[in-house]
């Protein structure tokens, strides 16, 4: 029985595994194409989990950019009885709180839409159903309005009660007019109004660009002919500063009754860029997951078949004393191998397609250090999971059974 075991023991000795790391290196060149295919396997599937988690990372500061320049700089206070209750002055304080760029007043039309025409000579032509604004200079700056043609209104048809107008850019093509020419006259519910110039604004959820906008001593007079909604203050903050204006602008506008007043503040922009950027992130670890699912059922399938096709060599090679640990090491180093290079190859090409499409998206790419080692390794673990069983089957192969198939 001594002798039996020291025999093993010079076959294939445990402690130095010194001949395990060439014979798995020899099977797998020796079956190149069914490697290849099952390390691209791998591969795919750490490419995608290095790139998701780079590119969501690298692209989290644009996302917050975003936000941060649209709706999470907008604030709207709701509440007041009526124009006369909101003063210049009180809209003035508001104006110069600390983080805010711009405030105004804006009266939007009641129930039925007016009937706007346009005319450059005596007769109107047909009439549209159109959104009025009235809208003071500081609602307009706050609106982001900026001209196509023409130019925006000052205070001075406030002040004056000229009869002026612009129109939104969608408003102006629905009545068939393309550029301000100091002749253009719109009919706005049967009231003539010069038209000064076209405009456009970047908010998608603004109703500017459908409407018809007033100066608004409009809203204040019966002569206009139209029904406003009570006036409501539009502010437009820096970035990060909307949930303290809309707490301070209340306070400003109203100080008696503050909390009489409703201000309409975006959410946290932090908060809605993890939004975004968990469900993003959520997405594409399912798709790397089930990649790199099919790539250990790849490896799987490799060394299975592997197996029965060396059960000659397993069956001799235990014949003349390999022990069981030997045939399941080599088997696991094979398939270990095979999913660190493909976690190799995938690192690799991740972080090569997370910073060409930063650079072409003209953004600075954010790398974690770690991805370089994560990488790597979750390709060894999914190799070595996968080919524990195959390996498990061959060590259990008894040598006579082995040799005699």
């Amino acid at each position: 029985m001594r002798t039996l075991r020291a025999a093993r023991n010079r076959i294939v000795p445990w402690d130095k595994l010194r001949d395990i790391p060439a014979e798995a290196w020899g099977a797998i060149r020796g079956r190149r194409g069914r490697s290849a295919l099952t390390l691209l396997g791998v591969a795919f599937g750490i490419l995608t989990l290095v790139a998701t988690i780079g590119l969501t990372g690298t692209a989290a500061a644009q996302v917050s950019a975003r936000f941060n320049a649209l709706q999470a700089t907008s604030v709207s206070i709701q509440g007041f009885d009526d124009g006369a209750a909101l003063s210049r002055a009180a809209v003035g304080r508001a104006a110069r709180l600390n983080g805010v760029v711009a405030a105004g007043v804006v009266h939007t039309t009641r129930d039925t839409l007016p009937n706007v025409a346009r005319t450059a000579g005596r007769a109107p032509s047909t009439g549209v159903d159109t959104p009025v604004l009235a809208a003071d200079p500081g609602a307009l700056r706050a609106l982001r309005l900026k001209p196509v043609s023409g130019r925006l209104f000052d205070d001075v048809p406030e002040e004056r009660r000229y009869r002026v107008a612009l129109l939104g850019d969608v408003a102006a093509r629905n009545l068939g007019v393309r550029a301000v020419d100091g002749r253009t006259t719109l009919f706005v519910a049967g009231k003539p109004y010069l038209l000064i110039g076209i405009v456009k604004t970047p908010d998608f959820d603004s109703q500017a660009p459908f409407s018809a906008i007033l100066p608004s001593w409009t809203a204040r007079t019966s002569e206009t002919g139209i029904a406003f909604e009570a006036p409501k203050v539009l502010v437009r903050t820096r970035p990060g500063a909307a949930q303290q204006v809309g707490a301070e602008a209340k306070i400003a506008l109203s100080p008696g009754r503050p909390d009489a007043l409703l201000a309409q503040v975006p959410p946290d922009p932090k908060q809605l860029r993890a939004h975004v950027e968990n469900d993003t992130r959520t997405l594409f670890l399912a798709l790397a997951a089930v990649s790199l699912l099919i790539g250990a059922i790849g490896i799987g399938n490799t060394t299975l078949v592997a197996v029965l096709e060396r059960r000659h060599e397993i069956g001799l090679r235990r014949a003349i004393g390999a022990s069981r640990r030997s045939i399941l090491s080599q088997f696991l180093f094979e398939s270990g191998l095979l999913g660190l290079l493909g976690g190799l190859v995938g690192t690799v090409g991740g972080l090569d397609l997370t910073i060409s499409i930063a650079l072409a998206k003209g953004w600075t790419a954010a790398l974690s250090p770690w991805l370089l080692v994560a990488g790597p390794l979750l390709g060894l673990a999914v190799g070595l999971t996968a080919g524990f069983y195959p390996a498990l089957k061959a060590a259990r192969l008894e040598p006579v059974a082995a040799l005699a198939s």
